[in-house]
């Protein structure tokens, strides 16, 4: 393991983490930020709930949900397009993403087939109707207006139960990127601005860092993004 992993986890349990007290509740719009950085080791864990990335937490139910997901963990995945290091170049070694979503690419091709399904029923159905005498097709017909209702009522009880489950579901992202940096100065400035700009979400950011010299906390904001570690 890499000693800057050590550090990490050091981090983690220092003194300053009393300074997540007030935050240790899932909190849509607030996410946390663990920095370490010796010599041209640099890592950024950040911790979210997934509101704050994709929007919503429970399990995506439709396939825009899914590209949605998608894109935004592929957004992810180009740590440089996420934050920005002054006068240094860095280089994303390793980069870890822990979804709390499961996505099913068949997701698609399983609407079609329902589709189909739906649609050879119901052919069968008129098929049906046709060869049945006219007071059972009238009965019938009473019989799929009351099922249309309570089928109508169903849906409607699954929208009240889908947005139940988006207030009481937590959901969270675990990111963890690991950069190379060549950096001979003592200091190390991190912007973090395009972060803010890729996930509109997210309002603040509750930071801990830890270098070879210093520990320190702070809050960053779409309006104060920058962190400088020493």
């Amino acid at each position: 393991m890499k000693k800057h992993s050590l550090l990490l986890l050091l981090l983690t349990s220092v003194s300053i983490t009393h300074a997540y007290e007030k935050h240790d509740a899932h909190e849509h719009g607030a996410a946390k930020m663990n920095i370490v950085w010796e010599k041209n080791e640099l890592n950024i864990e950040f911790l979210s709930p997934a509101f704050n990335i994709t929007g919503f937490e429970h399990q995506p139910s439709n396939h825009e949900q899914e590209e949605a997901i998608e894109k935004i963990e592929k957004q992810l995945n180009l740590p440089n397009e996420l934050f920005e290091f002054e006068d240094v170049s860095c280089k994303a070694e390793n980069i870890q993403i822990e979804s709390p979503f499961e996505i099913h690419s068949d997701h698609k091709d399983h609407d079609k087939h329902e589709d189909k399904k739906e649609h050879d029923e119901h052919d069968h159905a008129k098929h049906d109707d046709h060869k049945d005498h006219k007071d059972h097709k009238d009965h019938k017909d009473h019989d799929d207006h009351k099922e249309h209702a309570d089928h109508d009522d169903h849906k409607s009880h699954d929208k009240h139960d889908d947005h139940a489950e988006d207030s009481s579901t937590h959901s969270e992202y675990s990111i963890s990127y690991e950069f190379h940096c060549e950096n001979s100065k003592p200091e190390l400035t991190i912007k973090t601005a395009d972060l803010f700009k890729h996930l509109p979400q997210l309002e603040k950011i509750q930071l801990q860092w830890l270098s070879a010299a210093s520990q320190s906390s702070s809050i960053l904001t779409k309006k104060n993004s920058t962190v400088t570690l020493k």
